[in-house]
Parts: structure tokens; sequence; C-alpha cells
């Protein structure tokens, strides 16, 4: 039994003078991956705006082991169950999705002006924010 392929299509850009380049994504992926993403990216999105509850400033204790001095409370070093739950459970499920064996990915470079005049009307908001802090950047230089 052949498994239905999902095919998503995505952009890239840089808009840095010094970088500007853009490319088209295309992922195809086993349409289980493509529903178990979606899924824990409800889920996780729910968590975080409706289950972000603040830890206690309790359990004061060594958090990482590759800092030796720092010593935090629980609230320290998750801050809220939202990251709790993104850091140990949302992560670990994109993370399987994202280096699922069955995707594949073809990237297409294309240039950044070529990429803004076919997604602008999509994602007007998004690439005029981009010029805008160009125009910022370039006036307080």
């Amino acid at each position: 039994m052949k498994i239905k392929m999902i095919k998503t299509w995505s952009y890239a850009v840089n808009c840095l003078l010094q970088f500007k380049s853009g490319i088209i994504i295309l992922e195809e992926m086993p349409w289980y991956v493509l529903l178990i993403e979606n899924i824990n990216d409800s889920i996780c999105g729910f968590i975080g705006t409706y289950l972000d509850f603040k830890f206690p400033d309790i359990w004061k204790r060594q958090w990482d082991e590759d800092d030796l001095q720092y010593i935090g409370t629980l609230k320290d070093w998750y801050g809220d169950f939202g990251q709790f739950w993104h850091i140990h459970i949302c992560a670990s499920i994109f993370s399987w999705c994202y280096d699922h064996p069955k995707i594949k990915t073809h990237q297409i470079e294309i240039g950044y002006d070529k990429v803004k005049n076919i997604f602008y009307e999509h994602d007007k908001e998004f690439f005029d924010e981009h010029e805008e802090i160009l125009k910022e950047k370039d006036e307080s230089q």
C-alpha cells in the first residue's frame, strides 16, 4: 500500500541588503506526519495561550549541567506550564515530524524581489513590516 504524500509550499526571504535572497520551498511528506504536526501545533498553541499558569517559586536546585554556578527555582528555569510543555512535549513531537525520513524538501532560489512579487498580496503585512525595518535601519546610519 502506497502512502499518500502531501505537498506544502512556503517561502523564506532575507531582506537585509547585503544578504537579500529568497527561496521557494516544496515539502513532500506522508499525510500522517502533517496531521500530527498540525495537531501538535494546535495543542501547543492552546496550552501556551490558556494554560500558561506560572510555576511557584520552589524547588531550588542546579538545573543546567553546563552551568554549575546557576542555581534557580522551578519558576526561574521554566517560568510557566506552557514553557515546560513546549520544551518537553511539543518540541519533541515537532523534531520527530521534521526529522521524519520520508520528508523530501526541494528549495528553489529565485531572489527576494521575485518572492515578494509572487507572495506580496498574500502576505502584505510581512513584507511591509520588513520594508519598514529596512527604512528605519537606513535612516539610523
